[in-house]
């Protein structure tokens, strides 16, 4: 069996093993708000380690295990007062995650070397909850051929509309003076744009904004440098999310409900505005998050959401 198609096979057996239990005995009201034993499974860009959350001290926490036989499992951070929002590898050594530090929904952007023998957890980007609403960091995309820089957006000059900023990883947050010197902004926010997606060239070519319960999906072309709409949708209707590109730089991966109940994944053509042929999908629940590698240039899995987790 190989180690790519194992991964799969553990990833599935992660996400179903509440599922699996809960089938025995009816779940409680608590047992929908446990942390799942394991979530969120990223491969490292050179395929040597998976890293997941996982509950350590009751809290999801990053673990990391080889791939060569899923051994040697190590705890990377050890917080027993916040969840890990969200992570990312940022290169073979570095895992970039989000955290909410006080219980608001602020979340504060961090970096750990997972290969140093006395890991430093690093804030990169600190959020803040005021009186006009909170300031907060999310990750964006890698930059696989620049592995010292990651991409995340943050509302620090407009707390309604985040800006695209290309983040140091050898830098740090200034609590004092409430910035991080060393990031420099990538694309100002019109004032509506509520995320963003760059190609793995790490140029920006998506934008989805929202206006009241009106969304529209924006694109431009690899050199263009304006935007244009390519769709427009109310938000409780179907839709089409977009995911990531793929490796040619032209197609999508997209999320999309159109014509059935779930989310499931497809490709999307940018050039003809069309729904391509569908990638995964499940009747019961929703799949919307990707396991893409880099070193190999393809999909190589998919995370189904579950309320059952």
């Amino acid at each position: 069996m190989s180690t790519i198609f194992k991964l799969i096979v553990i990833s599935f057996l992660c996400i179903i093993s509440f599922e699996t239990s809960a089938q025995k005995a009816q779940a409680t009201i608590e047992d929908f708000f446990k942390n799942p034993k394991f979530s969120n499974l990223q491969l490292s860009p050179n395929g040597k380690y998976l890293a997941v959350l996982s509950p350590i001290n009751e809290r999801k926490n990053i673990v990391i295990l080889e791939t060569d036989g899923l051994k040697n499992a190590k705890p990377i951070t050890k917080f027993d007062d916040q969840d890990i929002n969200s992570f990312s590898w940022a290169n073979d050594d570095e895992i970039v995650f989000t955290l909410d530090s006080d219980g608001n929904e602020a979340f504060s952007l961090y970096k750990i070397n997972v290969n140093a023998k006395r890991a430093r957890v690093i804030e990169l980007v600190g959020s803040k909850v005021g009186s006009s609403g909170i300031r907060s960091a999310s990750i964006v995309h890698m930059l696989p051929n620049d592995p010292e820089h990651i991409i995340i957006q943050y509302n620090g000059r407009n707390i309604k509309a985040p800006d695209l900023y290309k983040l140091p990883l050898n830098s740090k947050w200034d609590r004092k003076r409430e910035r991080n010197f060393k990031m420099d902004i990538l694309a100002k926010n019109p004032g509506d744009f509520q995320g963003w997606l760059l190609d793995h060239d790490g140029e920006v070519r998506i934008a989805v904004s929202i206006n009241a319960l009106k969304g529209k999906l924006h694109y431009k072309n690899k050199g263009e440098k304006e935007f244009r709409v390519l769709r427009e949708y109310d938000l409780d209707e179907e839709s089409i999310s977009p995911l990531a590109f793929d490796f040619d730089n032209k197609t999508l991966f997209v999320a999309s409900n159109i014509d059935r109940d779930t989310l499931a994944i497809y490709h999307f053509y940018p050039d003809k505005n069309e729904l391509g042929e569908l990638i995964f999908g499940m009747p019961e629940v929703d799949v919307s998050n990707l396991m893409l590698s880099t070193k190999r240039k393809k999909l190589i899995g998919v995370h189904r959401l579950d309320l059952k987790e």
